[in-house]
């Protein structure tokens, strides 16, 4: 057995880990060491798996691997064949499932690393909804996420097309909207909108929320004015 088949299951563990959405955005979050060991245990396993094929088709089969070996006249050519295919198939069919949903494995892998604001941005861009996100400079912003760094190994840059920003007010924390970037939004084709993209550090974001603007207003209806 050889260098690059040693290498095949680690490959193959990784390829899984990385596409399974279970474990795709936990991932990226974990030191190189454990990430290469969770790999190997996957590919491991996948190996294992493969091998099994192999011999289950040489007993029930024994053309299909006879052939197989006439193309490929290498040791494990098979077992390696299946182990990446299994790698590569097995974690989109599984994605499939319910309890494996896109957004509830982000969820849960947001809850484990305590990361909700990356998560809440990109809810925003998955279901293209507005988002409000508060800076350290005390800064806010109301818009279109494009740009978000759920899932990613360092904190890395937010970017937004902001249709509002502001503040927030220092003794009530209330949200106050001071420019409106609607009518420039409106002029604009498509293709130019990226020129309006605010990016900043997500180190900088102090809280995000997903934002509702009939319920800013009914919000803002309701306060008291002034006496």
């Amino acid at each position: 057995m050889g260098l690059g088949l040693l290498l095949v299951p680690a490959l193959a563990g990784y390829l899984f880990l990385s596409w399974f959405n279970a474990t795709r955005y936990s991932l990226p979050r974990e030191t190189g060491y454990h990430v290469v060991f969770r790999s190997a245990i996957a590919g491991v396993l996948l190996f294992f798996i493969a091998r099994l094929f192999v011999v289950l088709a040489d007993v029930l089969a024994p053309a299909i691997g006879q052939s197989w070996k006439a193309i490929v006249p290498l040791d494990y050519s098979g077992t390696t064949a299946i182990t990446i295919m299994l790698a590569a198939l097995l974690p989109l069919t599984l994605n499939l499932l319910p309890r494996f949903d896109q957004f509830q494995a982000q969820r849960k892998a947001a809850m484990a690393a305590a990361d909700q604001i990356s998560l809440i941005i990109d809810q925003a861009i998955l279901e293209s909804r507005f988002v409000e996100v508060s800076l350290a400079s005390g800064k806010s912003y109301v818009g279109s996420p494009i740009q978000g760094t759920f899932g990613h190994r360092d904190d890395g840059d937010v970017a937004i097309i902001p249709v509002a920003s502001g503040y927030r007010d220092n003794e009530t924390q209330a949200l106050v909207m001071t420019t409106n970037y609607a009518p420039a939004i409106n002029s604009l084709p498509d293709r130019k909108l990226e020129s309006l993209k605010v990016a900043f550090p997500m180190r900088d974001v102090v809280s995000a929320r997903l934002f509702d603007h009939a319920l800013y207003v009914t919000f803002l209806d309701t306060q008291p004015g002034p006496s």
